[in-house]
This record gives structure tokens, C-alpha cells and sequence, in this order.
């Protein structure tokens, strides 16, 4: 009985579930979405290094895809650009692999970014990276950005929509929004941070008139609530997170 205990101790220890990933890379799926006519998107997935020395590392990239509206058809009039912790790769179009170095002691300047310059056109951004150790490829880990440029739109107030509550403001747990009384229609609602990154986005259901927006665990600051309008537009918000 006692041997038997002790192989299987033995099989579980060298088996693949105990082995530890030499670094990790979140989140997996990075999204963005805004407005055509911002400068840059830009957002990043965070390293961690879990093997306590220096890794040499490659990216890969697996995939991209550019769809582009408005009667576009040359995807060459976005622009892209990559940041890994050793190197800005500016233009990034046609680089599909590098190595870079993670240090054992990662701060929150190592990380993975990818900028998207739209340039004013309207469309969809899907990439997919791959990252592993040099002499370890099989311990990798997959990255998705999905970036989404909406075409540019006229953008109201909420000063300009009567009837139209948003509450509390600054918030802590929750935003309240009401458009009931406002004779509007709304169809996605989304909060981002002044950058342009969404950190909260709900689409609605037919018939919907308020929700509330959970913020909870946001960092403390400025963000921008965006409600997208059935009848075109948006109506945008400066909120305070505390």
C-alpha cells in the first residue's frame, strides 16, 4: 500500500499539471472600441515572469485581419505599431516576429502593446500572438486584440437630451442610467477610460429604458460613458471613478 502511495506521488510530480509555466501574459483577449477619428488605439497585455531569472522570449504573430468600411477597400490606410519590453517596432506592418527579454523582476512597463492608427476609417482589427521562451516553444501562450473604429459620428451631450439621468456621479459601485423620460433609444452603453479603452460594455435588449452600470474595482479616476444612440451618435459623459 505504501509503495503504491508513493509511486503515484512520484507520477503526479512529473506529471505536466505540476509543472509551473515559466511566465504568464494577461488578459488573453484584449478589446478596444471607439470612435474612427481618435488618433491611436492603444492597449496591452501585462507579462509576468514566474521562473526568477532573465527569459529570453519570441512573439509570433498568428494572424490579422483588417476589415475595413466606408468604402475602403486598401487596408494600407491603417497604420499599426508594436511595443514589447525591448522594442518599439514603428511601423509594425510586415513585422511578424521578434525576441525580447523578460526580466525576473517585471514592472508595469513590460508588456505587449499594439497601437492601431485608423486614420479616420471606420473598421475591424483582429490580431492573434503568440509568446513562449526561446528554448522552451512549447510554453506558450496565445494573445487576441480586437480593436473596433466606429465610423465617426456626431457626438451630443447629455446637456442637450432632456429627461436623460445619470447618477451618481462621482461613483463607487454602480452608475445609474435612466432614459425613460428622454424620448431617446439606446442600444449599447460602454465606459472607457480617457485613452479610448473600454473597461465596461453592455449591449441592450430590445425595450430596455435604464441599467446599471457595475464599476467596482475600476482604478480611481476619469472615464467616459458612452451610450450609442439607435437614431445615430452617442451621447458621452465625463465620469468620476472614486
Amino acid at each position: 500500500m505504501r509503495t503504491t502511495i508513493f509511486l503515484a506521488m512520484v507520477l503526479l510530480a512529473a506529471s505536466p499539471l505540476a509543472a509551473q509555466q515559466a511566465f504568464s501574459v494577461l488578459p488573453h483577449l484584449v478589446e478596444a472600441e471607439k470612435d474612427a477619428s481618435f488618433f491611436v488605439f492603444y492597449d496591452y497585455a501585462q507579462f509576468d515572469n514566474h521562473s526568477g531569472d532573465s527569459l529570453q522570449m519570441r512573439w509570433v504573430k498568428l494572424e490579422e485581419r483588417r476589415i475595413l468600411s466606408g468604402g475602403h477597400g486598401q487596408s494600407g490606410v491603417w497604420e499599426t505599431a508594436i511595443q514589447d519590453p525591448s522594442t518599439y517596432h514603428n511601423p509594425a506592418d510586415g513585422v511578424d516576429s521578434a525576441d525580447f527579454v523578460l526580466p525576473p523582476e517585471v514592472t508595469g512597463t513590460d508588456r505587449f502593446i499594439l497601437q492601431l492608427f485608423p486614420n479616420g476609417v471606420s473598421g475591424r482589427l483582429i490580431a492573434r500572438f503568440r509568446f513562449f521562451p526561446v528554448d522552451a516553444p512549447a510554453d506558450s501562450v496565445t494573445v487576441t486584440f480586437d480593436y473596433i473604429a466606429n465610423p465617426p459620428t456626431a457626438v451630443r451631450f447629455p446637456g442637450e437630451v432632456a429627461g436623460l439621468k445619470i447618477f451618481p456621479n462621482p461613483a463607487r459601485e454602480h452608475i445609474l442610467i435612466d432614459w425613460a423620460d428622454s424620448g431617446i433609444g439606446v442600444k449599447r452603453v460602454r465606459l472607457t477610460d480617457t485613452s479610448g479603452r473600454a473597461c465596461r460594455k453592455v449591449s441592450l435588449e430590445p425595450g430596455m429604458q435604464h441599467i446599471a452600470l457595475p464599476v467596482s474595482g475600476l482604478p480611481v479616476g476619469p472615464y467616459l460613458l458612452c451610450l450609442q444612440l439607435k437614431a445615430g451618435g452617442e451621447v458621452v459623459k465625463k465620469i468620476m471613478i472614486e
